[in-house]
């Protein structure tokens, strides 16, 4: 059985998609595996990234310290264990020894509320399209097919010809806020 631990400064990450990066164990602790966190600073696309990531090193148990409804209610639908500890930032050895004092996390709600979910979905979804200049123009393109989503080269063309300079996060892809 292979164990998720997102890890920040090698200790466990307060927050699930904000670690630095994720450690794979065994169920008796044994590191198997390590790798960069897609979803640290990739919005939206990255989050998808995590649980490709997740599901590629066959993850059957997740550890959190802290997680949002929303993307624990994907890791539960996705069919991961996943479990919160109370402890604090403790060394990762000590963690698995723990595992008696693990909360399993069943239900959605369990995960912390995102404070930024509404804001974001009045502003047109994860990328904000809706709060620039060019309303109308970004609402219409962006309908059922947003670019920083597919990643396409030239998929941002509109935007930039509208005077809109979207950031760029690596592979061509574009974040509009």
């Amino acid at each position: 059985m292979i164990i998720a631990i997102p890890v920040k400064e090698e200790r466990i990450a307060n927050h699930f998609t904000k670690a630095d990066h994720f450690i794979f164990t065994d169920e008796s602790g044994e590191i198997v595996g390590r790798q960069p966190n897609p979803a640290q600073a990739a919005g939206c696309a990255g989050k998808s990234a995590l649980l490709a990531l997740l599901q590629s090193e066959r993850v059957e148990r997740v550890i959190v310290r802290q997680i949002g409804q929303r993307m624990l209610s994907r890791l539960l639908d996705n069919q991961f264990a996943v479990f919160q500890t109370q402890t604090g930032r403790q060394e990762l050895r000590h963690l698995i020894q723990a595992a008696d004092e693990w909360i399993p996390l069943t239900d959605a709600k369990q995960g912390r509320q995102s404070v930024n979910y509404q804001t974001k979905q009045q502003q047109g979804g994860c990328c904000g399209h809706h709060q620039h200049e060019h309303h109308d123009l970004v609402q219409t393109h962006c309908q059922g097919h947003r670019c920083c989503e597919t990643g396409e080269p030239g998929e941002c063309a509109t935007h930039e010809s509208a005077g809109h300079q979207p950031r760029r996060h690596g592979k061509g892809r574009c974040c509009h806020s």
